[in-house]
């Protein structure tokens, strides 16, 4: 009790209890030097974001948002020194600021990615967040240094779902940790061996199992730089549990209003997205994109809705427990439980829904009902009961159960996905049960997956269940040991919520924090929601702290010795994994500038160092993979490239390139086998259509024509166009209706006889015949395949018989597919067939879609006459007002009537317009994809007009940022050739510098050496013998 009087005389006292001699003893030189580094890291990546030059308003920094950052970091700084702020709370607001600083810069790359406009008012609300949390944190006398870096870790690791998404993260959460670690070991805290006993044995044990258990599974891992990463994330839980418990019941507090802080950041930012929508006429969707700007898909961002529901709901009633005083705080808890409810609503996600009602059940069953005193005997009860089942699954017994769920995996159908994905991640764990394949290790399941709707690669980079999740990555025992973690955290918070002595407010703060727990365990069983990147659930270990800090008894303050082996560990941890990866990380963008300045030797050189601080990192050794190319030493940079590939053996697109390079360089052997490789690795994804032409050139090469042919029917089979990129040649047909004027043939090897020729016409009538045979018993192959043949009949000038393989699926299949009548309408408009477009379009359902209006005003463009101008400059102008008024509308579908507008413009004599036209369609588009599109019409019109080199180096420079936004369509070699060409015409003789666009091309891979050597060609000559 005399300890509990003295904390409570030192909070009501600040000044006294930040100057109490045990707290300075270990000296604030550390805080001082994490503020240092926070700062310099905040200001680096605002000079990136700006000179990117991306973004509007954002490109100098005298623009607005730039000049607002910079004067928020001063008026911190001032009312710190006002303050006379102490080293840590420097150190926390210098945090504070420099995450900010770094959201603020990612979210125009997250909404962009994403297909999702960047809300303008979004940034500023993020900065007003980010300056007020840091003003707190210098001005919050009343609570100690180390309760503010509790409470602003629970709001920046709730309220922004960003705090995993960056590349650099694990500097930033080892800055925390580091810093919160010396502000516990420096102030009265409880014990480690204390909160070790009041843990108790099973939960203790379990969770030193699952910490290194992890650990040997990120050790063994396929990839250790993508578990070596999660694993510090589950280190970094377990820290922020140990400082929470450590806190005595002040950090309860502290840690539920953080977390509440958090839960009304939300709703501010639902309620700026309700407001930006108001003026458009799509309210629900820009919702829904201020959703995903939050956790980037409903599925992540949804069991974070349902936790700040649980947490508004507890405060609620907290408000009337307390006697109802005020009405501030229940009308701003109503505003969030509406807000909340309403996302949840609109984010239709029915796993984070079913969590949403687990944790309003846990809410009320702590406040009302009475509580299980045997959480272990019940939890090691259902553990019996999985164990059963999950047996039960393995045997014969469960065949009819498996059959039925994979029947659902032929149809689009959310339970079928996840059997899907589930099966995929029992077939990774039956070869790696004991240690798992390595947390986060997705790509795995690329060799595994079966044909379904939901085949493509990126539909298998995840569990869909954060328990599958840990099981694959950290095999059985892993999953028990967080099982048994999850029981301890229960009869850790019921034994708290038992205490006889505890308050009322403790009590419900401890029912909000079970019922947020609740809600993100439940709704995981189904999804991912915010454990996919952290492994383990943060919500988890604040949970076990949270219990801790009411069970253990008050932290003494008189005569408490630092812990000086904590607070001098905390330094090395940052040492070994912050300064280490911040180092690497910033050298690495050193040698990407020494690229884009030219001096490759010298970007070789820092590439090394980056290597040498933190091998983990990849980006450095593609940046010295490109210099060595580019210095034309072959045979060193696929030395570095085979250590790249080695390091994530299970990853196909690692082979993909090696294979490629291999070839080049002659050795057709091991470029077959690589691709061979990369083929079993990613059977049906999205690099098996490239992996499978890879081999056949290598086979080719080799003059092996069984396995040439066998392996171009694959890729012909898949997605990719590989194929246009083989050795061939062109051969003269006979003309006739629907018939080219050529046929394109292999070249086997080094013979140039008909003998030596693969036919390309053979190879598809073989799988034109296969896909007519499987139409009735494999629809979906069928209708894969149909997708495919239409592809390259159209690359091949053949639209008659892509229309007769349209026309012959859509005859006999049980089931339609609208994108083939979109395509039937692109064919009709290429063959000239203007009034078939017109009644087609007129009759659809979908005759306002952006692409069908582009599509049929290019037939009606190419039919001529003045009154089909006139309907198609009527619909253009009704268009680009619309997409005006429709803030998450994606100009990339406005591709095809934005080029048609051009066009017309240049007809009229206006050509400035024209650009205008399309350079603003290119900066309204959301996705990487969509601004390659417009970028053809913008690059052709400027080689058209032969602007010069401001306008070539403006389109360089978004060409390149577009296609390293996007790794597939970086791999579209052709695509980057037909871009150079287009450029060098634009520049109309003035071509920028080769180092410029070395630089811009450094880490690009194949597209970017294939853009590299197009530049260097004087002509624009088809390649490939055209």
């Amino acid at each position: 009790m005399a300890a509990a009087g003295v904390l409570r005389v030192s909070d009501a006292h600040p000044a006294a209890a930040e100057s109490t001699p045990a707290q300075r003893e270990p000296g604030g030189w550390f805080a001082a030097l994490v503020a240092l580094l926070a700062a310099v890291e905040g200001a680096w990546v605002l000079w990136e974001w700006v000179r990117a030059g991306t973004t509007p308003g954002a490109r100098s920094l005298l623009d607005a948002l730039p000049l607002c950052l910079l004067g928020a970091a001063a008026l911190l700084a001032a009312f710190a020194l006002h303050k006379r702020a102490v080293a840590e709370r420097w150190a926390l607001a210098a945090l504070a600021w420099a995450f900010t600083t770094s959201v603020i810069a990612e979210l125009p790359q997250v909404a962009r990615a994403q297909d999702y406009c960047d809300g303008p008012w979004l940034r500023w609300v993020y900065l007003a967040l980010g300056l007020g949390a840091g003003a707190w944190a210098v001005g919050s006398r009343n609570a100690q240094p180390r309760l503010v870096g509790i409470a602003l870790l629970a709001f920046w690791s709730a309220a922004n779902a960003r705090l995993w998404g960056r590349d650099a993260d694990r500097i930033w959460v080892l800055l925390w940790a580091a810093l919160l670690v010396v502000l516990v070991a420096r102030g009265p805290r409880v014990g480690f061996g204390a909160l070790l006993a009041i843990a108790g044995r099973p939960l203790a044990l379990a969770v030193g199992a699952l910490l290194a258990w992890c650990a040997a599974a990120a050790a063994l891992s396929d990839s250790p730089a993508i578990s070596a990463t999660a694993w510090l994330r589950v280190l970094w839980g377990v820290l922020l549990a140990c400082a929470i418990g450590s806190g005595g019941r002040a950090a309860l507090r502290a840690t539920f209003g953080g977390a509440l802080a958090a839960a009304v950041a939300t709703a501010l930012v639902l309620a700026v997205g309700l407001a930006e929508a108001l003026q458009f006429n799509v309210l629900e969707r820009v919702l829904v994109s201020r959703l995903r700007l939050l956790g980037l898909h409903s599925n992540t961002i949804a069991p974070f809705i349902a936790v700040c529901l649980c947490l508004a709901c507890a405060r609620l009633y907290l408000w009337w427990r307390d006697g109802r005083r005020g009405a501030a705080a229940p009308l701003a808890a109503l505003v969030v439980v509406g807000a909340c409810a309403f996302a949840q609503w609109r984010c239709e996600s029915r796993a984070s829904a079913l969590g949403a009602v687990a944790g309003l059940v846990a809410l009320a069953w702590s406040l009302w009902v009475r509580r299980p005193r045997r959480a272990w005997a019940l939890g090691g009860a259902a553990l019996i009961a999985l164990a059963i089942g999950l047996a039960f699954l393995a045997t014969p017994w469960a065949d009819g159960l498996h059959a039925k769920l994979g029947a659902l995996t032929q149809t689009q159908s959310a339970l079928g996905q996840r059997y899907h994905l589930w099966s995929l991640a029992a077939q990774v764990l039956e070869r790696h049960p004991w240690f798992g394949a390595g947390p986060n290790v997705y790509y795995l399941h690329a060799q595994f997956a079966p044909p379904t709707f939901y085949d493509f690669t990126p539909q298998v980079l995840h569990s869909h269940s954060l328990y599958v999740g840990i099981a694959e990555g950290s095999g059985w025992i892993g999953l028990l040991a967080f099982l048994v973690v999850c029981i301890g955290a229960v009869d850790l918070l019921r034994r708290a919520a038992a205490r006889p002595d505890s308050p009322p407010r403790e009590h419900i703060e401890l029912a909000g924090i079970a019922a947020a727990l609740a809600a993100v365990l439940v709704s995981n069983l189904l999804d991912v929601g915010q454990s996919r990147n952290t492994f383990a659930p943060l919500l988890l270990w604040t949970a076990i702290g949270c219990a801790l800090a009411v069970l253990a008894p008050e932290p003494r303050v008189g005569g408490a010795r630092p812990a000086r082996p904590l607070a001098f560990a905390a330094p090395l941890l940052l040492a070994a994994f912050a300064l280490l990866p911040a180092y690497s990380f910033h050298a690495a963008a050193a040698a990407r500038e020494s690229a884009v300045d030219g001096d490759a030797e010298r970007a070789i050189e820092l590439a090394g160092r980056a290597l040498a601080a933190w091998p983990l990192d990849p980006d450095a050794r593609r940046v010295s993979i490109a210099m060595e190319r580019r210095l034309g030493r072959a045979e060193r940079a696929l030395d570095e490239l085979r250590v790249l590939v080695a390091a994530r053996p299970g990853a196909a697109a690692g082979w993909l390139t090696l294979s490629r390079a291999e070839l080049e360089l002659g050795d057709a052997r091991r470029a077959k086998e690589a691709a061979q490789l990369a083929l079993r690795l990613d059977p049906r994804g999205q690099d098996a259509g490239e992996a499978a032409f890879a081999l056949a050139g290598a086979c080719l090469a080799l003059a092996e024509r069984d396995e040439a042919e066998a392996a171009l029917l694959q890729g012909l089979r898949t997605e990719g166009s590989g194929w246009r990129d083989l050795p061939q040649i062109r051969t003269p047909s006979r003309a006739g209706p629907g018939v080219p004027a050529y046929r394109i043939a292999f070249v086997l090897g080094d013979r140039a006889t008909p003998a030596g020729h693969v036919q390309l016409d053979d190879l598809l009538a073989r799988i034109e015949q296969e896909m007519r045979d499987c139409i009735q018993s494999k629809p979906v192959d069928a209708r894969r395949l149909t997708g495919r043949l239409v592809d390259v009949y159209r690359a091949v000038d053949q639209p008659e018989r892509a229309l007769a393989v349209i026309d012959a699926f859509t005859a006999s299949a049980r089931f339609t597919n609208s994108s083939f009548d979109v395509r039937r309408l692109e064919l009709l408009a290429e063959l000239g067939r203007v009034d078939e477009v017109d009644r087609i379009r007129t009759a659809s359902g979908w005759k306002d879609d952006a692409h069908v209006i582009g599509v049929w005003a290019r037939a009606q463009l190419t039919a001529g006459g003045a009154d089909r101008i006139e309907r198609v400059l009527r619909e253009v102008d009704k268009l680009e007002d619309f997409a005006t008024r429709d803030i998450s509308f994606d100009a990339g579908s406005l591709g095809s009537a934005l080029a048609t507008a051009a066009q017309l413009a240049v007809q009229r004599g206006d050509p400035v317009h024209a650009l205008e036209v399309l350079a603003s369609a290119r900066y309204d588009c959301a996705s990487p994809a969509a601004r390659l599109v417009l970028s053809q019409p913008f690059l052709a019109l400027c080689a058209q007009l032969r602007l010069g080199r401001a306008v070539g180096l403006a389109a360089l420079r978004e060409v390149l940022l577009d296609a390293s936004l996007d790794r597939a369509l970086a791999r579209d070699a052709k695509a980057m050739r037909n871009r150079a060409r287009l450029l060098r015409d634009a520049c109309a003789g003035d071509p920028p510098s080769e180092a410029d666009v070395v630089g811009a091309c450094a880490g690009l891979g194949a597209a970017g050496e294939a853009f590299l050597r197009a530049w260097r060609e004087p002509s624009a000559a088809e390649p490939n013998g055209g």
